[in-house]
Order: C-alpha cells, then sequence, then structure tokens
C-alpha cells in the first residue's frame, strides 16, 4: 500500500510541476512586454523632442546665417539684417509653408525681432535690434535665439514620459545661433598714398589717392616718377583693428597663408589703428602672391587659396613685347563716382 501512494504522489508531482512552470513564463512574458513597449514609447518621445530640436538649430543658423551677411557696422546693416531675418518666414507663392517651419515641415513659423540680437564679437554682449540700430558701430555679429519666439514652436507632447512623471505631459526644446565675419577679403599689404585727395577729377580720369582706378601697378616701383621710394607696408592680419595692448608686428612666414588667400582673420578694417611693420617683403612674398594668378609654390596650394576668377593674361604683339612696356597713346578711362 505505501508503494502504491508513493508512486500516486509521484504522479501527482510530475504532472503539476510543468503547468507551475508554464505560468511563471507567461508572468515573465507579460512584464517584459511593459518594459519592451515603455521603451518603445520612450524612444518615440525622444525621437520627437531630437526633431523638433533639429528644427530649431537649423531656423536658428540659417536666420544667423543670412542675417550676418548684412553687418557692415553701419545702422543700414543692422536695418538689412532685421530685414533678412523676417524673410526668411514668409510663406512662398503658391506653397503651404514658408522660408522655415516646424513639426516636420507641417506648420509655419511667425519672427520677431526679439529674437535677434547684435554684438561686436561671437561672445557678445549683445544688443537688441532697437539699441544696435542706435549704436551701430562695430555690430559685426548676430544672435538668434528661438526662445524670443512663440514658446509653441519649441513645444513637444509626449506620451510615455508622462507614465513617469505626470507634469510632462508636454516638453520643450530651443536652438541658439552666432554668426558673423571671421575674415575680410583683402590682402594684408599697405600703400601710402601717392596724393592726399581721396578723389579728384585729373584730366578727367578719376584719381584715388593718386590711383587710377583699373590700372596696374608695380609694386617694387610705385612712385616711378619721382627719385623718392614707395612706402608700403605689412599688416599684421591676425591683430583686429583697435586691439588692446602692445601687439607684434607680423613677420613674412605668418603673413604668407593669408597673401596666399587675399585675405585677413578680421571683420573689419576700419575702427581702429592696425599693426604694420615698413616696408611690404615683397622679395619674401612674391610668389605668395602669385598665387593669384594661378601660380603656386609653397606655402600655398590650389585648395586653401584658389585664384582669383577675374585674372586673365595680358599679352602684346603676340606675347614678344611685355605688355606693360607699351606707353599707351592716350586714356581710355572716363570719370566715375560709380
Amino acid at each position: 500500500m505505501r508503494n502504491d501512494a508513493s508512486a500516486a504522489c509521484a504522479v501527482r508531482h510530475g504532472r503539476s510541476a510543468p503547468e507551475r512552470q508554464r505560468g511563471a513564463v507567461a508572468v515573465m512574458f507579460i512584464g517584459s512586454l511593459i518594459v519592451i513597449f515603455g521603451f518603445f514609447g520612450l524612444a518615440l518621445d525622444l525621437s520627437m523632442l531630437y526633431n523638433r530640436k533639429v528644427e530649431m538649430q537649423n531656423l536658428a543658423d540659417t536666420v544667423a546665417l543670412a542675417a550676418a551677411t548684412e553687418l557692415n557696422g553701419t545702422a543700414l546693416g543692422v536695418s538689412r539684417a532685421r530685414q533678412r531675418a523676417a524673410e526668411r518666414f514668409v510663406t512662398l507663392p503658391g506653397t503651404v509653408v514658408g522660408g522655415v517651419s516646424y513639426q516636420y515641415s507641417t506648420r509655419t513659423m511667425q519672427w520677431s525681432d526679439a529674437a535677434i540680437s547684435f554684438g561686436t564679437t561671437p561672445g557678445g554682449p549683445w544688443l537688441d535690434a532697437g539699441s544696435a540700430a542706435a549704436r551701430p558701430n562695430g555690430l559685426l555679429f548676430v544672435r538668434i535665439d528661438t526662445r524670443a519666439l512663440d514658446p509653441a514652436y519649441g513645444e513637444v507632447g509626449t506620451m510615455f514620459i508622462p507614465v513617469l512623471a505626470p507634469e510632462m505631459k508636454t516638453t520643450s526644446t530651443w536652438a541658439a545661433a552666432v554668426a558673423g565675419r571671421s575674415a575680410i577679403k583683402v590682402a594684408p599689404i599697405g600703400i601710402c598714398a601717392m596724393r592726399p585727395e581721396e578723389i579728384r577729377n585729373h584730366k578727367g580720369e578719376l584719381e584715388e589717392y593718386g590711383f587710377r582706378r583699373g590700372g596696374a601697378y608695380d609694386l617694387m616701383q610705385l612712385n616711378p616718377n619721382s627719385t623718392t621710394d614707395s612706402v608700403s607696408f605689412l599688416i599684421n592680419p591676425t591683430v583686429a583693428p583697435g586691439a588692446v595692448g602692445v601687439q607684434p608686428a607680423a613677420d613674412a612666414a605668418t603673413a604668407a597663408p593669408f597673401v596666399c588667400t587675399g585675405t585677413m582673420a578680421m571683420a573689419r578694417v576700419k575702427g581702429g589703428e592696425v599693426v604694420v611693420s615698413s616696408p611690404f617683403p615683397l622679395n619674401q612674398l612674391h610668389t605668395s602672391f602669385n598665387t593669384r594668378f594661378d601660380s603656386y609654390s609653397a606655402p600655398c596650394t590650389p585648395t586653401s587659396a584658389p585664384p582669383d576668377t577675374n585674372i586673365k593674361e595680358y599679352k602684346y604683339d603676340n606675347g614678344s613685347v611685355p605688355w606693360m612696356s607699351t606707353t599707351p597713346t592716350s586714356q581710355a578711362a572716363e570719370p566715375s563716382l560709380a
């Protein structure tokens, strides 16, 4: 009898153990689904928030770049910068969305001058549009902050985050961008004026500081009709006008890359004194100047310093005689202030 009971007990236990195991797996599976769906919901919320952040950043970047191109340190430049920023929000003809939009390009935005500010450096301090118009000198950088626009533009409705934080049924994001000139297309060479007059009519031809507009000049002999040598200067291309403190003069090695590109690492050449040394070391930098005419040697390369687009090779008598050696018979230029 004991053996039979033991066998029966063994049979009962052998049949019920798998049933309890299957129930535990079902509970674990349901729990896993909750976690998986939770992660899916969180990923969806975060992806929508990230997309809105990208939309806001694109808005700030494009508007800042459009406005910065107009800045020139004048009240007119500030006015045009504000106009360019507003134009980015204008609805295009025949379309539903304007130049800038959000929520996957389904909704338009309205511009506000409160979102734009101006500064003399990329780090500020920043002046609002009204203050900038009254004091425009040196304002060559613009900052766009989307927080000053309608707050709804940055708001994103969430689905899963409120489960963990009920107060966060909506969350928001914003973006800011700064734009301005970091270089100017001016070669770091300075030449003394041949005459003090800024503009004069010389025998029916316009001159500027004694130079003929459109004329070609030998940089090594700028004053051929006098025994006095011409005076030239090497400008330090990395020190902005009016820099505080004693600044070192540039040497040929420092200036060579800037001569190659015909630029200086400053936003403007007005507004203060520039650092110079005299004379301009043409004997060391003439090969850098030649890059403007598509002739290269170290340290210049076509990639970093492409040649000027308006260059032209002048030849006289099929190239057998240098063109500058021929004295023109008459003047062809007309006076003009344009």
